[in-house]
Formats: structure tokens, sequence, C-alpha cells
């Protein structure tokens, strides 16, 4: 196969069915020659931020001239995204040998008796191979969803667990409750393996901690920002200054540890996110200096978060009620100018609550609901009468994504900013429409 029909194989792989025993990603590993063995891995976990500390860890590791390697989920354009070395994503013919080369495993274990893997675990089997061909030091891997029962969870011994903000999503899987959630994300909490993780929500704090100590291991948490120093194992952040293109803020760790910090990124929540990386980079006993560790920050970009694509349009990929939140809490920074907002979500989303509260916290001029180009899109109609019941703002339904962000950009004069949010999705579906436009 050629590197269009493998891209077409793999994206015909069942997606979010249910996943196969652990046994199964053991026996590809095993097929493979074990090639998660060969690297030092830091595991990242959580409900929302997983992608972005990855990205600040692997532009902290750059900048102290370490080979790293990237896993990350979902890719917004190319699925090769999912797949960085040192900073840059594989190319389609390291893609493509690596595809030939993950498919004869996968022959072997079907005439053994084994099932098929999953779509995650596919491409989570070629990033191992990748990794390993590229003889990358270290490894940073997502979990594709949850962690107890996740493929990443194969690893055995990585050199550090973090686990992101743990809030409600994909319930219908992960569990009803905050505890329920936690309790499956610190499934990757390995015996006497270091644990950095966000603190700031009481009830999955506890369910953490209780493993992490359970397993042997030291724990340092990330807690509300407090003016006297924090105890050895906490750290904590402090916004100073907001601008539109980074955030400055003052970051306390241990007793006495304090560090100013500069982040080339807008979202509120990235300072949570650069604080983990930060920690955690910190407690790798690498001896990599916090001046190093700064660089790396202020260096890092991640696209679909809070990203300015074009002059006085941001694109934020918020799709959960925490993660609108978050959103919400970065666009109040924007005062005395109009907001316009482009919105659409996938059907297992609580849609109903995320719009609600943008319509509660936020004023927008205009709202546009579009429709995803995927088979669990929310009809446009549904997303238009839920804005309608919160709002008096004109909300335009507008079915083709590049008709509505046309519109969108229309509706933006000079003095309004737009934002686009609700689905990572949506993001990667304007990133692709504006190449094209940039392209013509």
């Amino acid at each position: 196969m050629n590197y269009e029909e493998a891209v077409e194989y793999i994206l015909n792989i069942p997606k979010f069915t249910k996943k196969n025993p652990m046994d199964n990603i053991k026996t590809l590993m095993k097929k493979l020659g074990n090639p998660e063995e060969s690297m030092k891995v830091i595991h990242v976990a959580g409900t929302n931020g997983k992608g972005s500390v990855c990205a600040f860890l692997a532009s902290i590791l750059r900048q102290a001239g370490k080979t790293n390697a990237m896993f990350t989920s979902p890719h917004l354009i190319e699925i090769n995204e999912r797949f960085e070395i040192n900073g840059k994503k594989v190319t389609n013919e390291v893609f493509t040998e690596t595809f030939h080369i993950v498919i004869n495993g996968v022959n072997q274990m079907i005439e053994e008796g084994y099932s098929h893997p999953t779509f995650f675990e596919f491409l989570f089997a070629m990033a191992m191979v990748i990794f390993k061909r590229a003889k990358v030091e270290y490894a940073i891997l997502e979990t594709g969803m949850g962690g107890r029962l996740d493929a990443t969870n194969v690893i055995d011994k990585p050199v550090m667990t973090i686990i992101t903000t743990i809030a409600l999503d994909h319930m219908q899987i992960l569990g009803d409750t905050i505890e329920e959630i936690a309790k499956e994300k610190a499934g990757i909490i390995k015996s006497n393996v270091v644990v950095v993780f966000d603190g700031t929500n009481e009830a999955a704090s506890r369910v953490i901690e209780e493993i992490a100590s359970k397993k042997r291991c030291k724990y340092y948490k990330l807690v509300h920002f407090i003016d006297q120093n924090v105890n050895e194992n906490e750290f904590c952040y402090k916004m100073k200054e907001f601008s539109d293109k980074n955030i400055d803020f003052l970051l306390k760790y241990g007793y006495y540890g304090c560090i100013r910090v500069l982040i080339g990124m807008i979202g509120d929540y990235q300072m949570k996110n650069a604080s983990l990386a930060i920690r955690a980079i910190q407690l790798l006993d690498e001896g990599i200096e916090n001046e190093t560790i700064l660089k790396g920050i202020k260096q890092t970009k991640w696209p679909g978060r809070m990203e300015q694509l074009l002059p006085n349009v941001y694109l934020d990929g918020a799709h959960n009620e925490n993660g609108i939140q978050e959103f919400i809490n970065t666009v109040r920074h924007f005062k005395k100018v109009g907001k316009v907002l482009l919105f659409s979500a996938l059907v297992e989303k609580d849609y109903e609550r995320m719009i609600e509260k943008l319509c509660k916290e936020l004023q927008f001029d205009f709202i546009i609901v579009t429709l995803l180009n995927n088979k669990r899109a929310i009809p446009v109609k549904y997303l238009q009468l839920e804005f309608e019941k919160h709002t008096k703002c004109k909300v335009f339904a507008i079915k083709d994504i590049e008709e509505a962000f046309n519109k969108l950009l229309e509706l933006k004069s000079q003095n309004k900013i737009a934002f686009c949010a609700g689905s990572l999705y949506l993001v990667g579906e304007i990133k692709e429409i504006v190449r094209r436009m940039n392209y013509d």
C-alpha cells in the first residue's frame, strides 16, 4: 500500500469501539519487538490539557538537547500530526514504512486468534515503532481515553506520570462522577514512579493521592494559589500580566521555589498546563536548569488552543463543560470589543450545558452554528434552538463549514473579535479551509 492507501486503511478501523483486552496490545508489542522498552516514557493522562502539557514537555526537552518524540491525539488536519520527533511531524515515507511493519505484526496476531487492534491501538503501535527507529531518548505519550484500559498503559515503567485536569467527559465510558473518572485516569500510575498532577479539584485529588500512596509513589500536586509558602509536594501559580500574545505568571513550588514564567499562548488554562510540565521536568532529575526550562516554555506552540489563526480570529478546541469554562475565562480578557462566535459539537458532548454556560457568562454580537463533517455531528437546527433559548443575539445556522467561516469573517468588523469553539474537529476543518485559501 502507498501512503494514501495506508491512511485510508487506518481511518476505516472503527473508532470508539469497545477496548480490546490489554493482552491484545501486549501481544502486538511483542510481535514488533517491544519497541516501547527502548525509550524513557513520560506518560500523560487527564480530561483537558494533555496535549498542551505534552507540547510544553517536548519543547523543554528539545531546549535541553534531549531527543524526544510525542504521540498525541486527535490530529487536526493530517494523521501524521499524531507523531512528532524533535518538534516535527513524521514524513509520509516514514508513516508508510511503519504501517507495513505494524500490519505485518497485526496479521500474525490475527492468525493466532487475536482481535484486530482498534484505531487507537494501531496508531500507538506505529508510534512506538517510529520512535524506536528514530532512537529517541524520551517519548511523551498522551493517553487516548481514560488510562487504566488505554493502549498506552502497556508501558510498565515510565520515568514520570502526569495527570492533568479531571472533568466530566466521556461519562458513558469512564463513569458519571469526578471520582470514577479520576480513578480511570489514575490507572496509569505505576509503583514507585513520580506522579505530578492537577490537585485543584478536591474530589479528583483525593482519588489520585490514594492510588499514588498505595503504589508507593512520590506525588506533587498543583493547588490553588496561596500567598504563603506552599508545602514541599505542592505548587501553585498566579497570573501577573495578560496580553493578546503572551501570559506572564508566577510559579511557586516546594517551600521556597519561585520563578516568573512567560508563555507564548494566551489561554488562561495554559498557566496550569505549563506549571505541570515545569514541575515534571524539575523532578526528572536530569539536571535541566530553570533557565532552559523557561526558554522551552516560552517557545512552545500548540495548534487549536486559543490559537490566533488570522488577525482577531481565535480557534479553541474547548469541547466539554470544563474546557468551555476555561475558554470563557480567557475571552473575558478581551474587554470593550464586540465578539462573534462560531460553534459546533459532537452528539456525545453535553452541548446544552456548554451553550448555556457560553450565553450566561459571555455576551456575543452574533453567533453562528455549523455542521461538522462527522457522523456524530449535532444538526445545526438543534444547536440554533439551544442557543436561542439563552441569548437574544442573532444566531445563524449554516451547515457548510466554509460558508459559516466566511460568514464569521464577514460579521467580524475591525472592532470585533471572532472565536471558534466547541470541538477540535471544528478547529481542524477551519485550519484546513484557511490553508486552502492561502494556497489558492
